[in-house]
């Protein structure tokens, strides 16, 4: 429970953060487009710490969006600070209870909690199909004759467990060999770049539904 409610909270510190960001862009953006380009990353310290002290002009339009830039700043610096907190809380719960997916890449300290906490005690499926399903990463068929073996993807099951899983293939697509030769496999069967990418979407549920079930026996309540 206090994973979930951790991973819960970071991630709706994550999308205030996000929001906040795209108001200060799209204010800055009516008064000072060029200087707005400049920067790439405005929730970094370096530039919060200039965005706290901008100066827009003299106008009421100015000061008004000088205003808001710098109100908009402190606020994503303090969000910052808590995503950080959080992150380091819940590295430190991994540390406390063990780690399943310790070696298993893409799946960093926060994908591995929210696998957790949003999966629960996999011992309650009943099978590594089940686990899929309620990921929502089990493929279904679709399509007939030449596209009979097609599949679309399932909008249903858990979509921060599907959104985690898909986290891991991006980064397994471009940093694990094993990864490369599954996808590259599955596209000289025939199948799209997205197919692929679902099928280890798939195999990457099983593992880590696995890792899950021998952690959860000696982790969690019986």
């Amino acid at each position: 429970m206090r994973s979930l409610l951790l991973e819960g909270l970071r991630r709706q510190s994550v999308y205030a953060r996000t929001q906040a960001i795209q108001r200060l862009r799209a204010i800055w953006t009516q008064l000072d487009p060029e200087g707005e380009a400049r920067v790439v990353h405005c929730q970094r310290q370096r530039e919060l710490r200039k965005l706290k002290r901008i100066e827009l002009g003299v106008g009421i339009a100015e000061r008004a969006a000088t205003r808001c830039i710098r109100e908009l700043a402190h606020e994503i610096e303090r969000l910052n600070k808590r995503i950080d907190e959080l992150e380091r809380e819940l590295s430190q719960l991994l540390h406390e209870h063990g780690n399943p997916l310790a070696d298993l890449p893409g799946a960093g300290p926060v994908v591995t909690v929210a696998l957790i906490a949003h999966s629960g005690d996999v011992r309650r499926f009943k099978s590594k199909a089940a686990y899929a399903r309620f990921c929502g990463v089990a493929p279904i068929r679709c399509g007939s004759g030449r596209t009979a073996d097609h599949h679309r993807l399932d909008r249903g099951g858990n979509r921060q467990l599907n959104a985690a899983l898909h986290r891991i293939a991006l980064v397994q697509a471009r940093v694990d060999p094993r990864a490369q030769t599954f996808l590259a496999r599955k596209r000289a069967e025939g199948k799209t770049a997205r197919e692929a990418r679902r099928a280890l979407k798939r195999q990457l549920a099983n593992v880590v539904y696995r890792r899950l079930h021998i952690w959860a026996q000696t982790s969690l309540p019986a």
